[in-house]
Order: structure tokens, then C-alpha cells, then sequence
């Protein structure tokens, strides 16, 4: 490779390498009026786009994961928790009802 060239993968105008995104603005302006938005706005995006990719909190692929098995935990024990009082309700009111 080249002392230019990147490693990585590229989609669209956003490129990864090890993790962080680089934002290619002019292709990202360039699909912004393609699909009708005026330059200004296009070229306001692209900024917006930027700063929050250089200053935000980026998580990872195996970040996400974690995260989506805690809440997928936190879920199935709240089913747990609503069935089990439901059916105590259930039963309770059939005993005041003999």
C-alpha cells in the first residue's frame, strides 16, 4: 500500500479504520443534493455530521452487544415479574370468589 492510502473498509461517504469513522464531507454534500436538499442545508449536515463524530461517544460493535444482552435480560426477568404477579392476582381473585 501506499503511503496515501487507507486501510479499512469504506460505505458510502464514511470511512472505518480501526473503529473511528472518517466522513468524507463533499461526498456526503454530494448525496445530500442528489437526493434534493440545497447545498446550504447539504453542507450544514456534513458539518453537523462531522463535529459529531469527532466529539461524541462512539460505541463499539462488542459494546452494543453487552448492552443489548443486558436489556434483553432486564426484559425477560420484567415478563417474568408481570406474569407471575398477574397469575397471583388471578388466583387470589378466583379464591375470593368460592
Amino acid at each position: 500500500m501506499s503511503a496515501g492510502s487507507r486501510s479499512g473498509r469504506t460505505r458510502g461517504a464514511v470511512h472505518y479504520d480501526d473503529e473511528n469513522p472518517m466522513f468524507d464531507s463533499l461526498a456526503i454534500v454530494r448525496q445530500l443534493t442528489a437526493a434534493g436538499i440545497e447545498r446550504e442545508q447539504a453542507d450544514a449536515i456534513a458539518d453537523a455530521v462531522r463535529q459529531a463524530a469527532d466529539h461524541g461517544d462512539h460505541v463499539t460493535a462488542d459494546q452494543f452487544t453487552a448492552g443489548l444482552a443486558a436489556l434483553e435480560l432486564r426484559l425477560i426477568r420484567w415478563i417474568i415479574g408481570t406474569g407471575t404477579a398477574v397469575t397471583g392476582a388471578v388466583v387470589g381473585l378466583l379464591r375470593l370468589l368460592d
